[in-house]
């Protein structure tokens, strides 16, 4: 991944880690809402004493059931990665480990999913091990595989409207589609056919974070071209209403801020180097005073000059 790819994604993870903080119960459903456990009863998110590490995952997820509790571990790949089993394996053996580190008596189960944006046609859902193994047996750990590139709108209509927001990356996304399918979430905020017989009720501030997810996601896909632009022109209202929006003008406020006080802090040094090569020059022959001009830092400047007054005053 280049330079620029890795910025452009670090907006989408940091999109859809907002979007599984919005909606965990409906990112756990597909995977753990049935089972030999029983039905989901609660959904959070999970915090450990690896919260550094957690910042490299993409959310992990604590799931109550009627027959116990679980980990939902789940990772957003814009696309298949050979060393992405490796990682796998190293976290869910530190998810493992941190309750038990933390005072608990046991350690809870962790399952694992791959959700990947694209890639070859091969890639197909599965359930897949990847085994570490020494003299006295192997490790190994399981997960999910999700290339959500391989669902067609249909499939994704069959899930919770919090699902909705990957519609621009299945493989029959159109303009013409997505606005059918953003017509039922926004309108009046409407009942929508969710995975329930019933019908999910979609919360105006909930359809505005679907939308604006879904629309980071648009920008990062050139397989579905004029998606992106349609949800800037049609839903900007809905857009700047959710949090995201929010969250992403308060943080550009703050790197603005930043980036005047690291001018100011330029200017401020720039107005001491000036001030010391003047100080310099008067104290300096022509050879000693074009070597401190090479002197770029200010902080070694200071101490290159005040070093040479140190010493002149010593001599009177």
């Amino acid at each position: 991944m280049s330079a620029s790819e890795a910025s452009d994604w670090q907006v989408v993870d940091k999109a859809l880690r907002h979007w599984g903080s919005c909606f965990p119960m409906a990112a756990a459903k597909p995977y753990l809402g049935e089972g030999p456990l029983g039905p989901l009863k609660s959904v959070r998110l999970e915090e450990t004493q690896f919260s550094g590490l957690e910042r490299r995952m993409d959310k992990v997820l604590c799931v109550e059931r009627e027959g116990g509790t679980q980990l939902l571990h789940l990772e957003f790949q814009k696309r298949w990665e050979a060393e992405l089993p490796y990682r796998l394996f190293e976290y869910s053996a530190l998810l493992h480990m941190a309750r038990p580190l933390e005072g608990e008596q046991r350690a809870l189960p962790v399952r694992s999913v791959v959700i990947v944006l694209s890639g070859p046609a091969s890639l197909e859902r599965a359930r897949r091990c990847y085994s570490w193994g020494w003299e006295e047996g192997d490790n190994q750990v399981s997960y999910e595989l999700e290339p959500i590139y391989q669902l067609s709108m249909q499939d994704l209509e069959g899930r919770d409207p919090a699902w909705w927001v990957f519609a621009p990356w299945v493989k029959d996304a159109s303009v013409d589609k997505i606005e059918k399918l953003l017509h039922r979430l926004v309108d009046g905020a409407q009942t929508v056919g969710g995975d329930a017989a019933a019908g999910t009720v979609v919360e105006a501030r909930q359809a505005s974070e679907i939308v604006a997810v879904m629309s980071v996601l648009a920008e990062q896909t050139a397989v579905h071209g004029g998606i992106a632009a349609f949800l800037w022109g049609t839903m900007k209202e809905v857009l700047m209403s959710s949090a995201l929006w929010q969250l992403a003008v308060e943080q550009g406020r703050e790197e603005g801020r930043e980036e005047g006080r690291e001018e100011g802090r330029e200017e401020s040094r720039g107005e001491e180097r000036s001030a010391l090569l003047s100080l310099a020059q008067s104290i300096m022959d022509e050879a000693e005073f074009g070597i401190l001009c090479e002197i770029r830092d200010v902080t070694l400047l200071r101490a290159a000059v005040h070093a040479r007054v140190k010493r002149l005053k010593a001599s009177v």
